[in-house]
């Protein structure tokens, strides 16, 4: 699964994404960056098929590089649907 995030995110601190229900997120490295955005690729495992399964409510978090911590919520409803029409 392919995240975007801004460009001012820091590079030099993961990006993370939190599952409900589990203690700790998982931290991503960033692919790349342009002045537009930055890129990082999570693994469609378990995990997070069980959440699209679920159409839970995931956080992502990153900082920008002000040290400023942005989280966002990320609904994974209609994921499950929108996969299945690409197969």
């Amino acid at each position: 699964m392919l995240l975007r995030v801004p460009a001012t995110a820091s590079q030099s601190s993961p990006l993370a994404v939190s599952f409900p229900g589990r203690p700790r997120p998982i931290f991503l490295t960033y692919k790349g960056c342009d002045s537009s955005i930055c890129l990082a690729m999570m693994p469609v495992g378990p995990l997070t098929r069980e959440n699209i399964e679920k159409e839970s409510d995931v956080t992502v978090t990153y900082i920008i590089s002000t040290e400023h911590k942005i989280e966002i919520v990320v609904p994974l409803k209609g994921l499950r649907e929108a996969l299945s029409a690409i197969k």
